[in-house]
Parts: C-alpha cells; structure tokens; sequence
C-alpha cells in the first residue's frame, strides 16, 4: 500500500465515522422523540378520578437553582387553574404526584414540587394502610413521618396519596419505600421515599381540574 492508498482509506474512515456519528445523533432524536410520543399518547389516555377532569400542559420553566422546587407551566387562570391545583407527571405507565399549584397567571403557573421542602401531603403505605405525613427534602428522595412503629412497613412498599388529603384523590403513587429511620425511644418511625416521577426527564404534566359537567346539579327550592 502506497501513501496515496493511506491517505485514500484514513478520508473514507473519517467519512464513515461522521456517518456513524449522524446516525448516532438522528437515532437519539428519534428514541427520544418516540419517548414523548409515548407519554403524550398515555397523557391523553388518562382516566381521572371521578368528577376531574385532566389538562396536559408542558413545563416552559425550569431553574438549575431550583430543580427540586419549582417549575412553570403553560397552563393558568385561563384554562380554570386554581391555587393548591394538584398536578401529576407520567411516571412508567401511571401517572403519580409531581405537585401542586402555588402560584397563578394568566397563561401559565407556578407549580410546587413535592421533593420541596416547604411540600407537605397525608400519604399511606399500601402494603399496611399506615399513614403518615410526606414531606419534600429538596431532593429525590421524600420523608414520611409519623408512622407507628408496629406498622411493619417495609423497604419496597409502594406509598400513595391519602383519602384524608385535601387537595390529591386518593390512591395516586407518590413513591417507594428506600430505607426507614427509627429510633427506639421514638413512638413513631420514619420512611424514606423514592419518588416514583423522574425528575431528570421532564416535559409534560397533567392538571387535575374539577369537571363542572360531572358535578351534581344544584337544585334550588327548599
């Protein structure tokens, strides 16, 4: 092989690589976009609880100071969004708690996450029925307090929304048990949650709204 045979194969493996690079590229794009297409079609799938209704709407705000805080979203007083709103994200092939609302615009919202500190929710273990108090730590994972130490909750139970809340339906996930932290002079224990919404890869939400048509008719007279 000759030097123009060298030069000659060293330009069609540079060609090759930029071609494997490009699919690489366009087959992350499409992996990705079939993802969205995924969650969109769960999104619009979604059957609320009774006498809701679901609004889809993007996350258009998204702080690195505040990833486990806040976001905004695209949906406000406009499209009926009220304050405490309750909004979920799709998390594997249900949707679970992402927050609340805390503020409201016209046109958009601000939404408290429940990984915040200042987020607080009646949740139960389904595995026992024991309930507790959830509360964000500003990170991944979540606290819930006040459990009874004979609960026998264990590592792997799944935890969800409480009937006793005032702002989630009941039986919405909010996450897994990770670890549980007691102490025996305590007379309650406290569970570690790991949210079941993946907060590193967020692109929509859902608004739970009250569906006016699925209220009871008010009837005047006595």
């Amino acid at each position: 092989m000759n030097l123009k045979d060298i030069v000659n194969v060293h330009q069609e493996n540079l060609i090759l690589r930029k071609s494997l690079e490009r699919y690489e590229h366009l087959n992350s794009e499409y992996l990705q976009t079939q993802e969205e297409v995924e969650r969109l079609r769960n999104i619009v799938g979604f059957h609320p609880p009774a006498k809701m209704k679901a609004v889809a709407s993007r996350i258009i705000t998204r702080e690195p100071g505040s990833w486990f805080q806040w976001v905004m979203i695209d949906k406000g007083r406009e499209d009926g969004v009220r304050l405490d709103t309750p909004v979920l994200a799709w998390a594997g092939n249900a949707p679970a708690v992402f927050g609340r609302v805390g503020e409201v615009f016209e046109n958009s919202s601000k939404v408290v996450l429940v990984t915040n500190v200042i987020f607080a929710l009646p949740a139960v273990d389904q595995t026992t029925s024991q309930d507790g108090l959830l509360e964000g730590q500003n990170g991944p994972s979540l606290k819930l307090g006040y459990i009874v130490r004979e609960g026998k909750v264990m590592i792997g139970d799944s935890v969800t929304t409480s009937p006793l809340s005032s702002v989630f339906p009941s039986g919405i996930p909010v996450g897994t048990i990770e670890d549980i932290v007691s102490s025996e002079n305590d007379s309650f224990q406290t569970a570690i949650v790991r949210t079941a919404v993946d907060f590193n890869n967020l692109r929509e939400a859902i608004v739970l709204l009250p569906d006016e048509q699925k209220q009871p008719v008010q009837r005047g007279g006595q």
